[in-house]
């Protein structure tokens, strides 16, 4: 018997895709029929898993920097969503990475 969550290369590709979405850990985690606890074990106990992992995640983070430099483009918009996007940012990344713009390292996330 096989089990289902267990890591399969396949899921390198269905995680990039979903970080170029900006998805999260917990949108990535449901679109490969794992619960959060179950992906981020993976990620530990994987590392062709947590590579993949990283590399979703670096797109989901130049999704939502874009989104922000979309913003800054649409003064209109930006009145708008603004606050949003701070927030989002904050949640996901942290004060520091929002104030730096550095990606936060994989690793204790």
């Amino acid at each position: 018997m096989t089990d289902d969550r267990a890591y399969r290369p396949e899921f390198d590709e269905r995680l990039l895709a979903m970080g170029r979405e900006g998805r999260s850990w917990a949108e990535m985690a449901v679109g490969l029929g794992l619960n959060l606890p179950q992906f981020e074990a993976m990620i530990r106990d994987e590392p062709r898993f947590a590579a993949a992992v990283d590399l979703a995640d670096q797109a989901a983070w130049d999704w939502w920097w874009n989104m922000g430099a979309a913003l800054a483009r649409d003064p209109a918009r930006a009145r708008r969503q603004e606050g949003l996007w701070n927030a989002v940012m904050r949640q996901r990344y942290g004060a520091r990475a929002l104030n730096t713009g550095e990606r936060p390292p994989l690793a204790g996330r």
